[in-house]
């Protein structure tokens, strides 16, 4: 899989899977598809609405745990770059 899970993301992303199966090719803003995108961009916003979805409210919050888990991830890996550096 390697790292490109880690990149940062189109704020949207509209695919062909018929003709792009691999989704390399992001058509959101291809006035071709423009149609299509509103479409869909609709039918999300209500679905999000109807089920009530915590992403309507704002930010969501990481858990506690999460964050602790995060901090000591970011403070291992500075470890190893720091101990990568030294002579």
């Amino acid at each position: 899989m390697g790292d490109a899970h880690l990149e940062k993301r189109a704020p949207t992303e509209l695919y062909d899977l018929e003709a792009d199966p691999l989704e390399a090719h992001n058509l959101s803003g291809d006035l071709t598809f423009s149609e299509i995108e509103c479409d869909l961009r609709g039918d999300l916003d209500r679905f999000l609405w109807e089920t009530n979805d915590p992403v309507t409210s704002g930010a969501i919050e990481r858990p506690p745990e999460e964050v602790d888990v995060m901090a000591r991830n970011q403070e291992r890996v500075r470890r190893i770059l720091a101990a990568r550096e030294e002579p």
